[in-house]
């Protein structure tokens, strides 16, 4: 059979055509794999551990969504929220958005109520019992939010609202120091953490005043529990504790075993807020981070696997500001199956002063904080002896592309600003 020139030409236009579409799905395919390799993909956590994140005083802006996104991009499992959700009125609604959205509607979430749910307070709640009838690993029992035992794996969560007087239906002296201790010493959890969002003014490093009296911290420090609170716009840590009113410090490392009246107590108020500067200062703090120290917004994320556990504050930055080591000591031991339970301490609920400036906070401004997002991390140096000087600013250290980690241990008390 002859061919002509002309046929012969446009087979080899048509075999020239399949070679270049060929070529074009093999560089597809190249350019959609180096773009999922690119990704920010997930931390995991631990080996059979579980990865709970801390955060509190969130609103609603880009800077809240920020750390919503890092809590989803480090691997957490279970968030814990210390109140202060959307702040303002009629910002329930893209509140709930910002979580479902970034998390999944059906992420693990326990919140507790702030000062801030004056407003919208029954969505909040609503969306709470919504999001736990869809999530079966989380088992509650009590008035979810406000004066609650709920349970996690492993990880048993007391929730509590001391001091909140602002919110309509909520007592905020409801004899909740005993609560904790009837309910965590039937715990076989091997952590215990209590949640609640007020302060007193010395486990805080702003300008709080005694809100929930010591009868809390008492408590759950006695069942060997963590406390974990949000109120203040900052980050601070304190030492390993066996007092927290007498602000009796144990040690000052960063390996902690925590059981009966051997606990800390943190503030992770860095959800999405204004961030507010350092005030206050003592030598049972171990770790602040405020915007006296250039602070991003950022999360506490801690993975407890069996009796350890690995804890760091992590900012949108990259930053780690603080990072400590857990061993637990209420736990049912492999060899014995004993579980190590304190005895039940007779602690009576202090009353709260009143707060002068809590009045005022509903009225708070809306601005937020926008984090600057730089590597460049401020040197830790004395704390200011004004409230307005900040210490100098330095280079990031070298790390070999880790995450920068800033030593905030040590910090001197400031003068305390007048009452």
């Amino acid at each position: 059979m002859n061919v002509t020139p002309f046929k012969q030409a446009k087979r080899k236009h048509k075999s020239s055509a399949r070679a270049l579409s060929s070529a074009r799905a093999l560089i597809g395919a190249f350019v959609l794999a180096a773009a999922a390799f690119l990704l920010p993909m997930p931390q995991p956590a631990a080996a059979n551990g579980t990865k709970v994140a801390f955060v509190g005083d969130q609103g609603v802006e880009q800077t809240a969504r920020r750390v919503l996104e890092l809590i989803r991009d480090e691997g957490t499992e279970l968030l814990l929220i210390q109140g202060d959700l959307g702040y303002d009125e009629n910002t329930a609604a893209q509140w709930i958005a910002n979580i479902d959205d970034i998390l999944g509607t059906d992420f693990p979430v326990l919140m507790v109520v702030g000062n801030h749910e004056n407003f919208e307070w029954p969505a909040y709640l609503q969306w709470q019992k919504d999001k736990l009838a869809r999530v079966s690993d989380i088992h509650c029992e009590g008035d979810v939010s406000v004066k609650a035992y709920c349970t996690y794996k492993d990880i048993g969560v007391v929730q509590v609202s001391p001091g909140i007087r602002e919110v309509a239906d909520i007592d905020g002296n409801d004899n909740y120091a005993d609560y904790i201790t009837d309910k965590f010493s039937e715990d076989t959890s091997s952590w215990r953490i209590c949640s609640w969002h007020k302060n007193m003014r010395d486990m805080q490093t702003g300008d709080k005043n005694d809100s929930t009296g010591w009868g809390v911290y008492q408590s759950c420090l006695a069942q060997g529990g963590i406390v974990v609170n949000g109120h203040e716009h900052a980050y601070s840590r304190t030492h390993l504790m066996s007092s927290f009113e007498n602000k009796t410090v144990i040690h000052t490392g960063s390996d902690m075993d925590i059981g009966p009246n051997s606990s800390f107590v943190v503030v992770s108020g860095l959800g999405g807020r204004e961030i507010r500067p350092q005030l206050r200062g003592g030598d049972w703090f171990a770790s602040i981070y405020t915007s006296t120290q250039k602070a991003n917004d950022g999360a506490l994320f801690c993975d407890f696997n069996n009796d350890k556990a690995d804890c760091y504050m992590k900012d949108v930055a990259g930053l780690v500001p603080d990072a400590f080591t857990l061993t637990s000591l209420i736990n049912v031991s492999a060899d014995t199956d004993t579980v190590l339970v304190p005895e039940t301490p007779e602690v009576p609920e202090t009353p709260a002063s009143s707060e002068s400036s809590e009045s005022s906070e509903s009225s708070e401004s809306s601005e937020s904080s926008e984090s600057s997002g730089t590597t460049a991390t401020p040197e830790t140096t004395a704390a200011p002896e004004t409230p307005d000087e900040n210490p100098s600013s330095g280079d990031t250290p070298a790390n070999d592309g880790e995450p920068a980690v800033i030593d905030t241990n040590n910090q001197p008390e400031v003068d305390e600003p007048p009452s």
